[in-house]
Order: structure tokens, then C-alpha cells, then sequence
């Protein structure tokens, strides 16, 4: 059978699997999604975004920058950062007590932001007022002109609106995502200075990339790669938090067991420490449940260069495949009514029911995430913290009800009805 050239993986564990763990389909020279290159949709935009498409970077060079960077991901470099999460999920109560018309989206990626940038960055920045709403409004906005634009090039637009939206769009476009880079261009430049000036370093991302023999990094390859990392940790981990603190919204009876399990594993008032959070067994599966139904990246895709054998069928060399993460976890086929949140799904005794393919929030196999671990600390952490604070409210009957946007994660195309009171 051969196989169309881009291929919706919707629900087909089995290729998924094969193609998530095979070495040889990930290393490539060529752009993943060729099915862009041909409209020029994601080329066009590769001069604005970079390497953040992970379009251009697919070369062997992969292996040694991922050797490199694991050593700043080790459990004992992530759980140093437990009071950072704190100190910045702190900011965060106070920020929800303020809000009044931002959208929760964005006042969440503000905590990621900060929070991203003293673990892994520069852990003197120092941010001005505001400045974390605007990058968050501004990586927003960035993804959904993209996100339009390309539909708009592969729809049939008539040209004279084309060309009006297009370079309307595209000054918008530079402008948003040029103030994210802006940002991580001053931290970098200051990171740097303060190494030559031989300040002590430490086993941090920023530092790791700055030092880096340049035969594996240039210069200009490291800032990339930190604006790339910076790009994914502050807007999927973001968008989660904001989507999990709705489903508690949503869900009374789920936000109070979590409510219970953290005033008895911690307490009302005191600091979250990093040996509080193996005993968040409950939280830890509202994480996972919330991952499952509002998945990361809901799409990702590879490009196979030889050919890949899926049982009795075979996806020949040179095919770009697009593997849809959302449709996995909503299968039906694979979760009993997949769209009720419920996280029992993962206690022990269910999880060894299922096979593990059915469940790949942070994809699986050699280019999984590198960022899981770190993701989920910081997400057990703000959430014990804002838990102990609000209660939150929403409107919403189902999941059905959140129509949803993605271009590179994943968002609504609304803001998110979510209401916090003090307790």
C-alpha cells in the first residue's frame, strides 16, 4: 500500500508508534511538512519564526545537540528549580487577583515566562511591568496570523483580499513575534557578557548553549535554539495550566478532591518544597487527564528517509507524515468516552490495561520531549498554589464547547471561560 504524501495518523496507534521510534525517520536535510513547502505557506514564514517551525533543523547535528542538552534536564538539576516555581506561582495568585478582562491564557504564560527564564535562562533578569502580558499577547498573536494565513494560501482567497490581509498580517506578524525575540536576545546578550566576564556558571540550559564547543554550535545556532526552547516550554506549558485550571471550573467534585489532597500533603500556608510533590498523586493525574483531551502540540509530524514497514503495509522513503496526538487521545477506540475528564484513567491498575501508545502527550521514542519532567514540576507546583488560593468557576457543560485553534500548541478560538474566587 502506498501511502498519499501527507498522512493523518488519526488513531492509527500502530504507525504511530513505528514511526515515533524509528531512528532513520529523523534525521533529515528536507523540511518535514512538504506538503507546506509546496503552497510556500511555511517558508514564507521561516525568515519571521526561525528555527521555532523546527523546519530547517533536521540534519545529524540532532544527536549531539540533544547529548548536550540533556545534562541541564537530570533530576537533580530540575528539582533545584521547585522554589523558583513557587516564588513565580506566588506572582501568579497576585496577578489572578488583579485580573479583571485578560484572558487566562495569557496571564498563565506569564508564569511560564518568568518562570522559564530564571531556570533556564538568566536568573537576574529582571522584567519590567507588563512585560510578560505583551510577549504573552504577542507569541499569541504570532501563531494565529500564521495559523490564518496558511489556511488563507491553501484555501483559494481571491487575490485582491489576499494581498491586503497578507501584508497587513505580516507586519503584525514581525512585530509580534520580533518582540519575543527582542526579549531573549537582551537575556542572552546579558548571560553572555557576564560569562565572559567569568561569572560562575552553572548547569543551566542558557549557559550549557553559550559555552558549547562551536563545532556543534555557532553562535547564532545557540540563540536559536534558546528562543526555540523558550518558545515551547512558556506556551505549551501555559496553555495546559490554563486549560486544567477550567476543567476543575468544570468540575466541582474533581477540584475539591484535588483541594483535600493538597491541604493534607502540605498544608494552607507553607512553602511547596520539591519532597511535597511525589505525594500530589491525585493532582499528578488531573495533569495527565488534562494533557490527554488539550494535548501539547496536537500535531507533529516526521519524514521518513527509507522506507518505514507497518505490518502488512509499507510508507515508502521520502513521505512527510503528519501524526495527530489529539485524535489518538480522543479515539474512542482506544478511551471510554474519551471526552468525559475524569483522571482515574490514570490510576496504576488502569494504566497497565492500556498500552502505553495510546497516550504520547510529549510524543514518544529518540526525539520525544526533552522538557517532560521539567513541565510537569512546574505544572504540580503552580497548580498546589493557585488551588490553595481560588476556587475556579466556568460556564462550560463539556469539552465539546471549546472550539480550538492550533497552529504550533494549541489554544481556543475564545478566551477561556474561567472564573477565580479567593477562598
Amino acid at each position: 500500500m502506498v501511502f498519499v504524501q501527507v498522512i493523518l495518523a488519526v488513531g492509527i496507534v500502530l504507525i504511530v508508534m513505528i514511526v515515533l521510534s524509528t531512528i532513520w525517520s529523523l534525521h533529515s536535510k528536507r523540511p518535514i511538512f512538504k506538503f507546506a513547502q509546496k503552497y510556500q505557506v511555511f517558508d514564507k514564514f521561516h525568515p519571521i519564526f526561525g528555527n521555532l517551525l523546527e523546519l530547517k533543523d533536521f540534519t545529524i547535528q540532532w544527536k549531539p545537540k540533544r547529548k548536550l542538552m540533556s545534562k541541564n534536564f537530570r533530576p537533580i538539576t530540575l528539582n533545584s528549580f521547585t522554589p523558583v516555581f513557587y516564588k513565580n506561582s506566588k506572582l501568579l495568585v497576585e496577578e489572578f487577583g488583579d485580573m479583571k478582562n485578560e484572558d487566562i491564557f495569557d496571564v498563565c504564560i506569564g508564569y511560564t515566562l518568568r518562570a522559564f527564564i530564571e531556570t533556564m535562562g538568566h536568573k537576574n533578569h529582571h522584567f519590567q511591568p507588563g512585560e510578560t502580558s505583551k510577549i504573552a499577547k504577542c507569541i499569541d498573536l504570532g501563531q494565529r496570523i500564521a495559523g490564518d494565513n496558511i489556511v488563507k494560501y491553501t484555501s483559494g482567497y481571491l487575490l485582491f483580499f489576499w494581498i491586503w490581509t497578507d501584508i497587513m498580517d505580516l507586519i503584525k506578524l514581525i512585530k509580534s513575534v520580533m518582540a519575543f525575540k527582542t526579549l531573549l536576545r537582551q537575556i542572552f546578550g546579558e548571560r553572555e557578557k557576564e560569562i565572559r566576564e567569568n561569572s560562575p556558571t552553572s548547569n543551566i540550559l542558557l549557559d550549557s548553549l553559550i559555552q558549547a564547543d562551536r563545532k556543534v554550535y555557532t553562535k547564532y545556532a545557540a540563540y536559536t535554539d534558546f528562543v526555540t526552547f523558550a518558545f515551547a516550554a512558556v506556551d505549551t506549558s501555559g496553555n495546559t495550566l490554563a486549560f486544567l485550571l477550567t476543567l476543575l471550573g468544570m468540575h466541582p467534585d474533581i477540584q475539591d478532591k484535588v483541594y483535600k489532597e493538597i491541604l493534607e500533603e502540605i498544608g494552607l500556608d507553607r512553602a511547596i518544597e520539591v519532597q511535597d510533590l511525589p505525594k500530589l498523586k491525585y493532582v499528578e493525574r488531573v495533569i495527565f487527564e488534562t494533557l490527554r483531551l488539550f494535548p501539547i502540540a496536537p500535531v507533529i509530524g516526521r519524514y521518513t528517509t527509507k522506507d518505514v514497514i507497518c505490518g502488512t503495509q509499507t510508507i515508502p522513503k521520502g513521505v512527510n507524515i503528519m501524526i495527530s496526538i489529539l485524535d489518538v487521545h480522543r479515539n474512542e477506540r482506544y478511551w471510554t468516552d474519551p471526552l468525559k475528564f475524569d483522571p482515574d484513567r490514570f490510576l496504576p491498575e488502569e494504566i497497565a490495561k492500556r498500552p502505553s501508545s495510546y497516550y504520547i502527550p510529549f510524543s514518544t521514542g529518540p526525539r520525544n520531549c526533552i522538557g517532560k519532567t521539567y513541565a510537569l514540576l512546574s505544572l504540580k507546583v503552580v497548580v498546589a498554589t493557585v488551588v490553595r488560593h481560588y476556587r475556579m468557576s466556568s460556564n462550560y457543560k463539556s469539552v465539546e464547547e471549546m472550539d480550538l485553534r492550533s497552529l504550533f500548541t494549541m489554544r481556543t478560538t475564545h478566551n477561556l471561560d474561567c472564573q477565580l474566587t479567593p477562598r
